[in-house]
């Protein structure tokens, strides 16, 4: 039996609106067109599920584009109206980002992750953000932050790709996503050379086990330890006949994927509407679970 208390996370759709066009964005594809403005029994529903959490549970509740900054004043309003009861997030481009916006992050504990694949990102995307000093300066400012990226040809030398993150933001937490090879993105996406790869790995291999013994940072740990995590955390799921917490990018088990109306999805980045909030809870997971 699924029960609310199944939810770690809560992916809040805003809308499919960006101001970049990624060649290899899935929310492009067959995302529904979602009326901006939150409805009144979606956030009492989101009201009550982060309100049933002591402080050391709460849910992570991620605001989800889209380019979710070009969603500002619907952030602003659900932030504040819902108030601590959830640990926020952002997934963005980065682009938007203001002093203002660094500001109420930090007021309100926001995490921001920003998506960036590498020295090599304005091959795949409208810019790169990280070569925009005054980008830099504002991303230093925000307390909680990280980077999320792509894994493609053009960011598949994991050594470069890491160390330019640390250089750029200092410490600050990454991972990758695998690409979907869809319609839409080009062919050189996936031109991947093995050996680069390779030999990429086992340089930030090296370098993790050297500074792993003598107990210092380095930006290989940021990649190597929660593959780790992930590796042990499923490896026991399975030893107890559970769910994986990543079957379906944890949709069957740990993730809700709702947008602004009460609809729930099948996974953030698709259009399958599985359910509403208005449906028996555990009935909708367990389509979900039927699913997979």
């Amino acid at each position: 039996m699924y029960s609310d208390y199944d939810v770690k996370t809560v992916f809040l759709m805003l809308g499919p609106a960006c101001n970049f066009h990624c060649k290899h964005c899935v929310q492009a594809l067959g995302t529904p067109r979602i009326k901006k403005q939150i409805t009144p029994d979606t956030l009492n529903y989101l009201a009550e599920l982060g309100g049933k959490r002591n402080e050391e549970n709460k849910i992570k509740l991620i605001f989800f584009g889209g380019e979710p900054f070009l969603y500002r004043s619907q952030m602003i309003e659900i932030v504040a109206a819902l108030g601590d009861i959830f640990n926020y997030s952002i997934i963005s481009n980065g682009s938007l980002v203001t002093d203002e916006d660094v500001v109420w992050l930090n007021e309100n504990k926001i995490h921001l992750t920003i998506s960036n694949d590498g020295p090599l990102t304005d091959k795949v995307r409208d810019k790169n953000v990280f070569e925009n000093p005054v980008l830099v300066t504002r991303y230093l400012k925000i307390e909680s932050k990280s980077i999320e990226a792509v894994h493609h040809s053009y960011s598949q030398n994991l050594y470069k790709v890491v160390h330019y993150f640390d250089e750029k933001l200092p410490n600050t937490p990454y991972y990758f996503d695998n690409l979907y090879c869809l319609d839409n993105v080009p062919s050189d996406y996936a031109a991947i050379d093995l050996n680069i790869c390779k030999e990429s790995s086992e340089k930030l291999i090296a370098e993790f086990l050297e500074n792993f013994k003598t107990k210092t940072f380095a930006p290989a740990t940021n990649l190597i330890l929660p593959m780790i995590d992930d590796i042990e955390e499923n490896l026991k799921a399975i030893e107890n006949n559970e769910l994986p917490n990543k079957i379906g990018c944890g949709a069957s088990k740990s993730h809700l994927n709702i947008d602004l109306q009460g609809n729930i999805y099948l996974c953030h980045n698709t259009s399958m509407i599985m359910g509403t909030i208005y449906d028996e809870y555990s009935t909708v997971r367990q389509k979900i679970v039927d699913y997979f």
